[in-house]
């Protein structure tokens, strides 16, 4: 059976690529990473600068997927998609994260993998022991999921440790810079060290409107403005973490 790593690019799927090139788990048939085009720049400046070449020293490749492995339709990277359509990321429906993460990576499976229902890929997702309810069964025939770190028994804490110990730093947590599940904490670091994408994320905002032309907030549960007055919003990292971030395993990992 063939086999695909979903590289998150954050510390739980890092730390499985060095168990990997150090031969402690199975090297598989490919490494891809879904890009939104909305990633963190400091997610993308470790993945050219650490964990990309870190895995071509070991003879592997991460292989980026971008507009040409999404639809036609959402073609344009996802904040483009976002203003443009007025709309933004999803919460209650994940509709970002399956178009733009789940969509590519299961395109890449039957396309140059060619799996089916018959000779499925075995999907490997990097989903540690501390966020294990995360952990579902695949939704589509041709692909079979599989979580080595939680079959290792090894949490993020442990993952890091890993990194540490390849004398690599342990990156960002992965995961778009507007994403409405980021707790407060990440949001007033973007408007304090990136003024210009906060700046974004507060247009993007006040551009979104509900079918009805409702009002629709950025973070979840508060509108982002409230960020930018630096008041707090209560309850909003409880209700982060009860809804789980998002659930599919394929990002911040």
């Amino acid at each position: 059976m063939k086999t695909c790593l979903s590289f998150g690019a954050g510390v739980q799927t890092t730390a499985l690529l060095i168990l990997i090139c150090e031969g402690r788990w199975p090297k598989p048939d490919a490494i891809v990473f879904a890009d939104t085009g909305g990633e963190h720049d400091e997610t993308y400046r470790y993945l050219s600068e650490v964990s990309g070449p870190y895995a071509r020293e070991h003879g592997i490749e991460i292989l980026a997927l971008g507009s040409d492995w999404r639809t036609g339709h959402y073609a344009a990277d996802l904040e483009s998609y976002c203003m443009a359509h007025r709309m933004l990321p999803g919460t209650w429906v994940r509709w970002c994260t399956d178009r733009y993460k789940v969509k590519p990576i299961l395109r890449y499976l039957r396309r140059v993998l060619g799996a089916t229902p018959k000779e499925p890929v075995e999907g490997w997702i990097g989903i540690s022991t501390d966020e294990a309810r995360r952990a579902t069964p695949s939704s589509v025939s041709f692909q079979i999921k599989r979580y080595p770190l939680i079959e290792m028994g090894l949490s993020r804490a442990d993952c890091e440790s890993i990194i540490r110990a390849a004398a690599l730093p342990v990156p960002p947590k992965s995961g778009c810079w507007f994403c409405p599940f980021q707790k407060q904490a990440r949001w007033h670091q973007l408007k304090r060290e990136e003024p210009a994408k906060f700046a974004c994320a507060l247009a993007m905002e006040a551009n979104a409107r509900g079918r009805d032309g409702s009002s629709r907030y950025l973070p979840m549960f508060g509108p982002l403005t409230r960020i930018a007055a630096q008041d707090e919003l209560p309850g909003f990292d409880e209700a982060i973490e009860a809804e789980g971030e998002c659930v599919s395993g394929a990002c911040f990992v």
